[in-house]
């Protein structure tokens, strides 16, 4: 609209100029004058001004076609954004029936578990009772009673630890289902899908884990043994700071590094990710894609 205005005004001008250029032109501009309000050109401007008012017209006619496109170019953005939203709307709602999920499940084992210990309690005060009675009643074989009460608090604490481990598994299974019991933590070895080292970090967080570090070297023979390929990424990098690597899991010092002979070396210096190589450690680009290791806790 304003550039429509501001050619208008080009006109008007230029209709005066005409008029005024030349005496031969005078009639001319005499005829128009009577013909015409004072404030208009007549037929002759009009006719010399046609060629120019097509013009603006072609113009005109462009600059709506491009404010069209451009409308329709910002409505297609703007519809793949909402259908983004959407998707990610439903990925959160997902992850939070999950959440829900394992926190009951957890809320039942705490249940469990607080039910063993007040058992646990009140055995101890039955078994005080039971010894202050025995040593009031029956001073003489008082001592033989207290042996035996003594085994069966030890048999009641062993099974109290074999509880303890069935609970323990039953909330493995029910928080990391693909997990399994390698030594004494719970690991998940993906043979399936070959990642980048962050993409494999990202993939054990969606399953609840972290990237494997390893603690001890019965640890690393332990899982050495079961393992079908020969490269999988470890959760150890020094991409914070050459040489000194840390376990992304709890983002302290790695505790065990088990190195192949001449390693680590930084080759062309981009070695910043650990991957387990036969058994053993090797510093390689964070971009290769290998298999990988999860571990379900932080501690290590």
């Amino acid at each position: 609209m304003f550039k429509i205005v501001s050619y208008t005004q080009f006109l008007l001008i230029a209709c005066n100029l005409y008029r005024s250029q030349s005496e031969s032109l005078e009639n001319v501009r005499s005829v128009c004058l009577l013909k015409d309000p004072p404030n208009q050109c007549g037929e002759f401007c009009l006719s010399v001004l046609e060629p120019l008012l097509n013009h603006i017209a072609k113009h005109q006619e462009q600059w709506n076609t491009s404010d069209a496109l451009k409308l329709n170019d910002t409505q297609a953005k703007l519809g793949q954004i909402q259908t983004k939203l959407e998707e990610q709307t439903v990925s959160l709602e997902d992850s939070l029936v999950r959440l829900t999920r394992m926190e009951a499940h957890q809320t039942d084992i705490q249940k469990a578990l607080g039910s063993q210990l007040e058992v646990q309690i009140n055995l101890e005060k039955e078994q005080k009772s039971l010894t202050e009675t025995f040593k009031n009643t029956i001073p003489e074989n008082f001592d033989g009673r207290l042996e035996r009460l003594e085994k069966n608090q030890r048999d009641m604490q062993t099974q109290q630890a074999a509880l303890m481990d069935i609970l323990s598994e039953v909330q493995a299974k029910i928080l990391w289902p693909k997990f399994r019991r390698i030594g004494s933590r719970l690991f998940y070895i993906e043979t399936q899908t070959r990642a980048s080292w962050q993409g494999a970090v990202n993939a054990c967080r969606e399953m609840g884990g972290y990237i494997a570090a390893i603690k001890d070297q019965e640890e690393l023979d332990a899982i050495t043994k079961i393992l079908d390929a020969d490269r999988y990424w470890l959760g150890i990098n020094d991409i914070a700071s050459q040489g000194i690597y840390l376990s992304e899991a709890s983002g302290k010092t790695a505790p065990h590094l088990q190195w192949q002979s001449g390693e680590p070396n930084n080759n062309l210096n981009n070695e910043h990710c650990v991957e387990l190589l036969n058994g053993k450690m090797n510093d390689i680009p964070c971009h290769d894609r290998l298999y990988s290791i999860c571990q379900a806790d932080n501690n290590v």
